[in-house]
């Protein structure tokens, strides 16, 4: 019998075995108890974030070759050995048991019992992510939040600038993006931000996604690094114009998108009203919240609907979602 825990469910599938029904039976239920057990604890550990200031927190996230180490255990997505982490990872077996005793000392990763057919225990993640929280303002956390920093920032982009592919060797196929940008932004625009990073993790956490069950002898190497930040500024930061350096085939398709974004056509209350009229937002609710009469707002449509080319909520949803 095989068992599988996903995410939302416990699949079973029975395969043939010359095994008596008792033993059959007693195996079923223990593989069952155990992937139940697994995936509650999954299900438990995504919903309390680590504390940045438990104790063993920083001493097991503070190295990108422990970090690497969980990520590959993610991936694998089975009980493995410490053996085969390594043969992984290409790190040395005691770093790798090393990292593992840390994440099991802050509930990361669980002993599991081996599922293919090898007699013992192995390893498994205990959470799909890493979350850790902290509190803003509190000068004990942001020390130890500088210090996780400098993992993140400093460590890995000193680890990562003697890979990055050299320009006289890139093709045509080789995605690369710059940007930059200083600006200021609303509650509101603040909001879509958030949203808009909080897509991005889950591309990312998608695209990582693929090579979950991977076979220890997979490629588990990186093509690209992408790293976000966004930081508040103090006053005295002049803006910067939407500037980007690219490919000569990636820029075209670029600007094309920055022609067809609707919001240009638009002065910024106008592309307020249209994105809560995508949304649904009522006439009545507009006039309250922006202190104007129902008129002006039935006046803001009509202008809006001519300037973006539609004629309904429908239509103005598809534009502002799709770019069509």
């Amino acid at each position: 019998m095989r068992l599988h825990a996903t995410d939302d469910a416990v699949s079973l599938c029975f395969v043939p075995a010359p095994r008596s029904a008792k033993t059959k039976i007693v195996e079923i239920l223990r593989h069952l108890r155990s992937a139940q057990w697994h995936h509650a604890r999954m299900q438990t550990s995504a919903r309390h974030p680590l504390d940045i200031r438990a104790a063993g927190v920083l001493e097991a996230l503070g190295g990108t070759s422990y970090l690497v180490i969980w990520e590959l255990l993610r991936r694998i997505d089975r009980p493995v050995s410490a053996d085969e982490l390594a043969k992984a990872s290409g790190s040395p077996r005691a770093v790798v048991q090393a990292a593992l005793d840390a994440f099991e000392r802050i509930a990361l990763v669980a002993r599991r019992r081996a599922t293919n057919g090898k007699r013992g225990f192995g390893w498994v993640v205990s959470c799909p992510a890493i979350v850790v929280q902290y509190r803003v303002g509190d000068p004990v956390d942001q020390a130890l939040l500088q210090q996780l920093d400098a993992v993140f920032d400093q460590r890995r982009r000193a680890e990562i600038a003697g890979k990055i592919k050299p320009e006289a060797t890139r093709g045509v196929q080789d995605f690369a993006w710059t940007s930059m940008h200083a600006g200021s932004f609303n509650e509101a625009e603040i909001k879509e931000l958030w949203d808009l990073l909080q897509g991005l993790t889950r591309f990312f956490a998608r695209a990582g996604d693929r090579f979950k069950g991977a076979p220890i002898t997979a490629d588990h190497h990186c093509s690209h690094h992408v790293s976000v930040s966004v930081d508040p500024l103090l006053h005295g930061v002049l803006p910067l114009p939407n500037l980007q350096i690219i490919g000569q085939q990636a820029a075209t398709s670029v600007v094309k998108a920055i022609a067809a974004d609707w919001s240009q056509a638009l002065t910024v209350r106008e592309a307020e009203i249209a994105r809560g009229l995508a949304r649904g937002k009522s006439r009545d609710s507009f006039a309250e919240e922006l202190g104007i009469s129902k008129h002006t707002v039935v006046e803001y449509t009509r202008r809006i609907y001519r300037k973006l080319g539609v004629k309904n909520r429908a239509q103005l949803s598809a534009r502002i979602h799709t770019g069509g």
